[in-house]
C-alpha cells in the first residue's frame, strides 16, 4: 500500500475509534474534560467559516500560501450537513478555516482582522516568498501584501478582501506550538484535525471584529449576561472603545469600536468550545435568541435535548441586555460542547 494510503486509512481508523469513544462517554457530559480555564465558559476558539467564491484559488491561498492542512473530511461532512458546495477545510494546528461555496457564489468579507501565528520569522519570509510566487495567478484578484516593519508582522489581503495579521509565535516568548484550553500543545500531545498535508501555520489567535460606536460596553454585558464570562474593556481615544474576550489561552475575540461605515454583515461565523454548555443554552432559549442556520437544514436547537444530540447549538444576534430588542451587531457562533464528533482534542477526554 502506497505511504500516502497507508496514512489516509490509519487516520480513518483512528478516527472512528475516538468517535465511538466520543458516543459511548455521552452520558457523562460534566466530565469529559475539564481544564483550568483561562476564562470560564470559552475553551477554545475553534474555527471561521467565510464563503469563497472559488475553491482553487481558495485552496492556493489558504493550503499552498498560507501554509494550512487540506482536511480529509470534507467529502464526509457534506454527506452529514448538506448545505455547501466546493468545501474546503483549511487546518492550522487544532483551528480551521471552513470555506465552502454558497449557492449564490459571493465570496464573505470578515468585518475586521484574522489574526494567524507562525513558528518564528523565517516562516513568514518564506510565506512572502509563496505570495510572490503565487501573485502572477491572482492578479484579477484583491491579493495584497505589506510588512508592519514596528510589529514585525506581516499583513495580508486575501483575494476576497479579508484582511489577515501574520505573527511569529517566537516573538511572544512561547515555545512554539498548537492554541487549546491547555495552554500550548504540539503534535506529540494530540492528533489535531486530520490534514493530507502538514501545516505551518499554528494557529488563529485573535480575531478582530469592527463595530459601530458606542457598542462595546453592550457587547461586554452581553458576554458577561448570556455566558457568565469576563470581558475586558479598553479606552481607545477619540470616543472609542473595545472589549476582548478571552477564548482560551492565548485565544482572543475582540471587538473594537471604528468611525467608519460597516459593511452589512454576510453570514460569515465562528466556532467555539465551551463547559457549562446547558447552562449557556438554556439562558439563550429563554429569550428566544438560539439560531437555526436555514442553510444547514438538518440541524435544529429547538430543544436542550436535542442541542445535546448534536453537542451544538448556534446564536447571531449579539444584543444589548440592557435593552434586548436592540441589536449591537451579528456574528453567528456555532457553540459546541466537547463531545462534538469535530473536536481537536479527543485524545483528552476522560470519563472522570
Amino acid at each position: 500500500m502506497p505511504p500516502f494510503c497507508q496514512r489516509a486509512c490509519a487516520l480513518s481508523l483512528r478516527r472512528a475509534a475516538n468517535d465511538l469513544r466520543v458516543a459511548r462517554m455521552s452520558t457523562h457530559r460534566d466530565s469529559v474534560f475539564t481544564p483550568s480555564l483561562t476564562n470560564a465558559p470559552f475553551m477554545m476558539l475553534e474555527h471561521v467559516n467565510l464563503n469563497v467564491g472559488n475553491r482553487d484559488i481558495a485552496k492556493l491561498f489558504y493550503i499552498d500560501i498560507l501554509g494550512a492542512g487540506e482536511d480529509t473530511r470534507t467529502e464526509e461532512i457534506l454527506q452529514v450537513v448538506p448545505g455547501a458546495t466546493g468545501l474546503l477545510w483549511a487546518n492550522l494546528g487544532l483551528q480551521q478555516f471552513h470555506l465552502p461555496i454558497d449557492a449564490s457564489g459571493e465570496a464573505q468579507t470578515w468585518r475586521g482582522s484574522i489574526h494567524i501565528d507562525y513558528p518564528c520569522q523565517k516562516s513568514l519570509q518564506e510565506l512572502e516568498a509563496r505570495l510572490q510566487a503565487a501573485q502572477i495567478h491572482l492578479l484579477r484578484t484583491q491579493l495584497q501584501w505589506t510588512w508592519d516593519m514596528d510589529h514585525r508582522r506581516l499583513q495580508v489581503t486575501c483575494p476576497w478582501g479579508n484582511k489577515f495579521v501574520l505573527t511569529a509565535q517566537s516573538d511572544f516568548g512561547i515555545e512554539p506550538g498548537w492554541y487549546s484550553p491547555e495552554g500550548v500543545l504540539t503534535s506529540t500531545t494530540v492528533s489535531g484535525h486530520p490534514c493530507l498535508n502538514t501545516p505551518v501555520g499554528l494557529g488563529i489567535r485573535e480575531l478582530h471584529c469592527h463595530v459601530a460606536k458606542g457598542t462595546a460596553a453592550g457587547i461586554a454585558r452581553f458576554y458577561r449576561r448570556f455566558f457568565g464570562t469576563t470581558v475586558d474593556i479598553v479606552e481607545l481615544g477619540r470616543g472609542l472603545s473595545a472589549c476582548s474576550i478571552a477564548m482560551g489561552v492565548h485565544q482572543q475575540l475582540q471587538f473594537i469600536e471604528t468611525d467608519g461605515d460597516l459593511p452589512d454583515y454576510d453570514g460569515h461565523h465562528i466556532c467555539v468550545y465551551i463547559s457549562s454548555f446547558d447552562e449557556v443554552y438554556l439562558r439563550f432559549k429563554k429569550h428566544n435568541m438560539v439560531y437555526e442556520n436555514p442553510r444547514f437544514p438538518t440541524l435544529t436547537y429547538e430543544t436542550l435535548e436535542r442541542a445535546q444530540e448534536l453537542n451544538e447549538f448556534r446564536i447571531i444576534n449579539i444584543v444589548d441586555p440592557d435593552s434586548p430588542d436592540t441589536v449591537l451587531t451579528k456574528l453567528e457562533h456555532e457553540i459546541r460542547h466537547p463531545l462534538h464528533f469535530a473536536f481537536p482534542m479527543k485524545e483528552l477526554l476522560s470519563l472522570v
